[in-house]
Order: C-alpha cells, then structure tokens, then sequence
C-alpha cells in the first residue's frame, strides 16, 4: 500500500483523478467558495 499524500489545487485533483482514480480516498471543498470551480 502506498503511503497517503495530500495534494493541493484544482489542476492537480484533476489530473489525479484522471490518471489515477482509485488512489483518490478522500477529497475537501470548501463550502464558502462562490465561483465556478466550487
């Protein structure tokens, strides 16, 4: 098992998640944000 490691940013959630999507456990937004990536 690899070790867990955060990572920051829209463009880096995105292409995790499209290169590798089962290695993504967990993702945080914040509720507050008011723009189109929220």
């Amino acid at each position: 098992m690899k070790p867990t490691r955060a990572i920051f940013g829209f463009h880096a959630v995105l292409a995790r998640l499209r290169a590798d999507p089962a290695s993504v456990t967990e993702i945080y937004l914040d509720k507050d944000r008011k723009d189109a990536r929220a």
